[in-house]
């Protein structure tokens, strides 16, 4: 028989062969809370990517206005585009580059801790269930 848990695209199988292995609520717990965590890995990545995209087009716009001849420029904020002199808006983009920076750290300390939590759980999962579970990626 085999037995499936599903999160949000992570399958976890056993596959109970002829000898049967028990799986107690702690293993049903212990799996669980691993596809939690691969499920806030999965997210936090995405995220980071996210801010790196946002980084580069932050320094493009730096790039940009160095460029730029004229003592003011568009800024963008929403949907409405503000005349601003030139010092302001490096200002303003130095500021989001900053922020965006503190959050990429942020999110690597997360998947950092996303990743311990979860080699903690493979590690118990695999001693118990051995080669009967699948908790890599597909």
């Amino acid at each position: 028989a085999v037995v499936s848990t599903q999160s949000t695209g992570t399958f976890l199988k056993h596959m109970v062969a002829k000898e049967d292995i028990e799986v107690t609520s702690e293993d049903q717990k212990r799996i669980n809370s691993f596809a939690t965590w691969n499920l806030k890995h999965r997210d936090f990545s995405a995220d980071l990517e996210q801010q790196k995209k946002d980084l580069a087009n932050l320094n493009d716009a730096e790039d940009d206005l160095l460029l730029s001849s004229s003592d003011t420029n568009l800024l963008l904020i929403g949907e409405v585009f503000f005349n601003l002199k030139t010092d302001e808006i490096t200002t303003e983009i130095d500021a989001a580059k900053e922020k965006c920076k503190n959050s990429m750290a942020d999110l690597q300390v997360n998947i950092s801790d996303c990743n311990t939590r979860m080699s903690t759980l493979k590690k118990e999962l695999y001693a118990k269930f051995g080669n009967h579970i699948n908790l890599e990626e597909e």
